[in-house]
């Protein structure tokens, strides 16, 4: 998937290892094979819990743990990530305004979006 792959090189720009990466929208985890070497500390959301639930039980293979997975909608998220990446969300919601300003209040750092 070459936006992961955009996306994680943009990352490692800014990133340093032991930050927070937030990947909104990550349906079953699959951002974190883009990251993964880059030594951040994952957390995926997304609305889909069936998408969740496969991230759950194939991720932790992978060394990202199935605790890092989680169902939520974007507007609900509170806290805030050192980086925020969203890759092919926004534009399938009918409404991204508030996900938009949600995601926004979180990076602490950076926010890619596709």
């Amino acid at each position: 998937m070459d936006s992961s792959r955009q996306a994680a090189a943009l990352l490692s720009g800014f990133a340093q290892p032991g930050e927070t990466l937030l990947d909104a929208g990550c349906g079953s985890g699959y951002f974190f094979h883009s990251i993964a070497s880059q030594g951040l500390n994952y957390c995926g959301v997304d609305a889909a819990p069936s998408l969740v639930e496969i991230g759950r039980q194939e991720m932790p293979a992978f060394g990202c743990p199935s605790k890092s997975l989680i169902c939520a909608r974007i507007e609900d998220l509170e806290g805030c990530v050192d980086h925020v990446v969203c890759l092919n969300v926004l534009s399938n919601l009918d409404n991204f305004h508030r996900p938009l300003d949600r995601l926004l209040f979180l990076a602490r750092r950076t926010l890619i979006l596709r």
